[in-house]
């Protein structure tokens, strides 16, 4: 249950990411949002990592560190310059829908990859959490989802979405790790990965206005510190399928904020989020097969 609240807590930041991301994009490059976002989190997440899980570097072994600079390539480099590249030439509602995918292509890969066998009782919450979502974003109109025109943002898209179902694998071969530690590490090889391309693509910072610093914080400290933190903790307890379902909550607590800003608030957003919380409850409940 603690697992699951963490993965409620940190798909509420990371919908707030969005938010703040729209004050961010007028004022920084997309490069430059994620190298600024990471470079904070790590300067938080390190002392914080030696002080109270206190890890032993050292001792890492050479396979470990390639699985952290794997979780960095993925989770932190990849992740983020896709989905903003991806925004160029799809709107936020086929970037939206194709990003709901996730938990499928969780499935799918994890599937393949490590013959992991997944219950029909978890195979049902995943189609209500992804009736849900499609319901929220189309308005109830589901014959919207076959009249769109796919573009290359959304192939982009499904791009995305694979780099951060092997962000969430390779975060479970890291387990003997402390999750503080594992992800200020992975994020700190990120971190090296951009540096030469921020160098080379100078910061014009005489456009910052408090706002954009804020927005900044905010994802560096909220939806880069604390919510990844949340998911590497949750991910070793629930596992990666029933972990990246949870992400679907994003559009949900989306419309909340809609709705607290004063934005036109539809019945499709309720019932679409009661159909999600229905499938995640389903894929929260254990069977006779997972681990006690």
């Amino acid at each position: 249950m603690r697992a699951w609240i963490f993965l409620f807590l940190c798909n509420l930041l990371w919908a707030g990411n969005y938010m703040s991301g729209k004050f961010a994009i007028q004022e920084f490059p997309p490069l430059w949002i994620t190298f600024l976002r990471w470079l904070i989190a790590v300067a938080v997440l390190l002392p914080i990592a030696q002080h109270w899980e206190k890890p032993n570097y050292r001792s890492l072994s050479c396979a470990t560190w390639l699985r952290l600079a794997g979780m960095g390539l993925f989770g932190v480099v990849a992740f983020n310059i896709l989905i903003y590249s991806a925004l160029q030439y799809t709107s936020p509602l086929n970037g939206a829908l194709v990003s709901a995918l996730t938990p499928a292509m969780a499935m799918l890969l994890t599937a393949l990859l490590t013959r992991e066998r997944i219950a029909a009782l978890h195979i049902a919450g995943l189609v209500l959490a992804l009736l849900g979502v499609t319901i929220t974003l189309t308005q109830g109109r589901l014959d919207q989802l076959f009249a769109m025109n796919y573009n290359r943002g959304d192939l982009i898209m499904l791009g995305c979405n694979t780099a951060w179902v092997l962000y969430t694998m390779i975060s479970r071969q890291v387990r003997h790790i402390p999750p503080l530690t594992a992800t200020a590490l992975s994020s700190a090889c990120g971190l090296l990965m951009m540096l030469p391309f921020a160098v080379l693509s100078p910061m014009d910072w005489s456009r910052v206005s408090p706002a954009g610093a804020a927005s900044i914080l905010y994802v560096a400290l909220g939806a880069s510190v604390l919510a990844f933190t949340l998911w590497n903790a949750a991910v070793r307890a629930v596992g990666v399928n029933k972990a990246s379902v949870s992400i679907n909550l994003i559009p949900i607590y989306t419309a909340i904020f809609t709705l607290l800003l004063g934005q036109p608030f539809y019945a499709s957003q309720f019932w679409g989020g009661l159909l999600v919380i229905s499938g995640l409850l389903l894929i929260a409940r254990p069977t006779k097969k997972d681990p006690a």
